[in-house]
């Protein structure tokens, strides 16, 4: 990309970013349409995605994102890993002349929540109707219905089970 084209689009994306907050379904719109022309694949239409969630410049076209998610502000999902390099610099196999990472595709089912600060490491999938607490570390697969904490994440329930007993509860106020 030569410099003018990246400077249109950082003008371009800081504009769409005006929107967030003003109406955020033509803010979603809009940020989905410039995610889509960089590389992210969407399989249908995110209900929100933070201005500010950090989306990997290196594989953008590594990752998809399904119908309905939710990114919240400061998700990052990053699609490569230099971690690797310093390991083999540990056993004596680095190199100062070239960069060793390690890439990976993030996938994210349909109806999930993506919480405040999670980070989606690369080699990532998400099943669908899933949520992803705040701050959450994840890595690896992700079931269907399951909801996840922690770092390093674990699963702690499923989803139909939260939304059985919400459901509950707001049957005992009617």
């Amino acid at each position: 990309m030569s410099k003018a084209a990246k400077v249109l689009s950082v003008i371009h994306r800081s504009l769409i970013f005006r929107l967030d907050g003003l109406n955020n379904r033509l803010f979603t719109d809009r940020y989905t349409k410039y995610l889509a022309k960089h590389g992210v694949h969407f399989t249908g239409r995110p209900n929100y995605i933070a201005h500010n969630a950090y989306f990997d410049g290196q594989g953008l076209d590594l990752i998809t994102i399904g119908d309905e998610v939710v990114i919240s502000r400061d998700v990052m999902l990053l699609t490569h890993d230099y971690s690797v390099e310093n390991a083999l610099h540990s056993v004596g196999h680095g190199s100062k002349d070239r960069h060793i990472k390690v890439d990976g595709p993030i996938t994210i089912g349909d109806n999930s929540f993506i919480g405040a600060r999670a980070s989606l490491l690369p080699g990532t999938t998400i099943g669908d109707n899933c949520i992803i607490g705040a701050c959450a570390v994840v890595k690896g697969t992700i079931p269907d219905d399951s909801i996840v904490v922690g770092n390093p994440s674990r699963i702690i329930k499923k989803t139909t089970e939260l939304g059985e007993r919400l459901l509950s509860q707001l049957e005992e106020t009617d």
